[in-house]
Order: structure tokens, then C-alpha cells, then sequence
């Protein structure tokens, strides 16, 4: 087994897993054969969200920014500043349009944040931060 550092990406997708407890398992054997095992226990805890954005984003410029949501029935999502009223979608994968217009936008940072809930009652939320450059 090559040493080093691994990185496993889990995303429990399947509702009837909220709740449950998983367990890692990772095995290293070295050069003369002798192995070492560690476990690592996880707990699925419902729904979870993601937001793919650029950080910069020009002015009068339309940025399309991914939000995923897993084991969500609703969301909402908000623009602060951006006049836009929260919108109420059935999550997924799904994108939303930013195009800042106004001039005194440049040079300001702005968050984006994506709220979700499951059928339990469970609620995740995600930010990104973004910032209005000249164009």
C-alpha cells in the first residue's frame, strides 16, 4: 500500500441512511508485511448543501452558481443586497443567475446562502462569499 495521506468522499444520498452509524475501515501493510488497521465511525445526520460560485464576479456580467442539496425536499435561497427575494425551489442540482448592475456594487463582497430541509425537519445551509469587480 503506498503511504501517505487519502482523502474518501462519502455522500450518503439515500434517505433511510439519516440516522445510522457507518464505519471506516483503512488496512496498511508495509515493506516487511506487517499491517495496521484503524476504523473510523460516521453518522448520517440528514441533509446536506453545496454552493459552486465564482469569487469574482464583474459587473453587468451574468454568473451562473450551482447550489446541490442531498436528501432535501425544500429550499431557499437568498441574494442580501441584490434586491432579489428568496426563492423557493425543490432542491437538486440547480443554478441560479447573479448579474450585479449597480456601480456601487464594485468593489463589495456579497454572500450567497443556500438553505435546505428534508422531510424530518433537518436543515443544512451553505454560504459563498463573492465580490463585484469593475467588468
Amino acid at each position: 500500500t503506498t503511504k501517505g495521506t487519502f482523502d474518501i468522499f462519502i455522500n450518503p444520498t439515500n434517505t433511510s441512511a439519516v440516522g445510522q452509524t457507518f464505519t471506516i475501515t483503512a488496512t496498511v501493510t508495509d515493506a516487511a508485511g506487517a499491517t495496521a488497521t484503524t476504523q473510523r465511525s460516521f453518522t448520517v445526520t440528514g441533509v446536506s448543501v453545496s454552493i459552486t460560485c465564482p469569487d469574482q464576479i464583474a459587473l453587468n456580467a451574468t454568473v451562473q452558481c450551482d447550489i446541490v442539496t442531498a436528501n432535501a425536499t425544500k429550499g431557499d435561497w437568498s441574494i442580501p443586497q441584490f434586491g432579489g427575494a428568496a426563492l423557493d425551489v425543490v432542491p437538486g442540482i440547480s443554478s441560479i443567475q447573479i448579474q450585479p448592475s449597480s456601480p456601487d456594487a464594485v468593489g463589495k463582497s456579497f454572500v450567497l446562502t443556500a438553505t435546505a430541509s428534508d422531510s424530518s425537519g433537518q436543515t443544512a445551509s451553505a454560504t459563498h462569499t463573492f465580490t463585484v469587480t469593475a467588468g
